[in-house]
């Protein structure tokens, strides 16, 4: 049957293949025939331009509604790094599991990820360097509060890591407001990875505060020490 037969009119497509010589067909209804009279027509003999664009967009919409889309739970196993975005900012540092972790955001993400000090080290070194440059000005408020304190409270704080209450209760600054029901105040560690020089900055400039993150657990967010504390 081909388009120029007079006594045959489509009716609609029914259905497409590509033969094995790379040719397009088309599955023909035609109209005052029955289904068993549908045959397979090729593209050029198809003398309805109309119907068959109204396929292709049917045919189209069929298979984007068709793809599998990913389930919820495998998309929360992509984390840390598998996430395949480059880290935005380090937000706060805890040791709870014996391992020292970060909490960090992505760029064009809302969520926060728990990643190994290892990792951040090798993939991101330098927003590590910058964490830790960022927190080095307080240090400077801790050494000045630290003057006039007996080394034997300096070396039983260095080894706590408790200076800053040692600081609070021989010098006797203002209170500072209590925390929130449920968070709790932890002394920060500076791990062996960080650059001994910046490590040295960085000891005691700042408090964490140990708050519950869905999904994560608990992590430490650091909250620098100014003048008034």
């Amino acid at each position: 049957m081909v388009k120029n037969e007079p006594n045959f009119v489509v009716e609609r497509i029914v259905d497409k293949r590509i033969t094995s010589d790379g040719k397009v067909e088309y599955f023909i209804k035609w109209r005052g025939y029955p289904s068993t009279d549908n045959t397979w027509e090729p593209e050029e003999n198809c003398d309805c331009p109309a119907l068959i664009q109204r396929f292709e967009e049917s045919r189209a919409k069929s298979k984007k509604r068709g793809e599998k889309k990913p389930k919820c739970e495998e998309i929360q196993k992509a984390r840390g790094y598998e996430r395949g975005l480059d880290l935005a900012e380090i937000m706060g540092t805890t040791d709870v599991s014996g391992d020292i972790k970060y909490l960090v955001r992505w760029q064009y993400c809302d969520e926060f990820d728990l990643v190994s000090s290892s990792e951040v080290a090798e993939k991101d070194p330098q927003m590590l360097i910058e964490y830790y440059q960022k927190m080095a000005p307080y240090a400077n408020n801790i050494a000045k509060r630290m003057k006039g304190v007996p080394e034997e409270l300096r070396m039983v704080a260095a080894r706590t890591g408790y200076a800053v209450a040692s600081c609070s209760s021989i010098e006797a600054p203002p209170e500072p407001a209590a925390a929130p029901s449920g968070i709790i105040m932890e002394s920060q560690h500076i791990p062996d990875h960080v650059p001994m020089e910046m490590a040295e900055d960085a000891d005691l400039g700042h408090v964490s505060y140990s708050i519950p993150v869905p999904g994560v657990g608990n992590i430490a967010i650091d909250v620098p020490m100014t003048e008034g504390q």
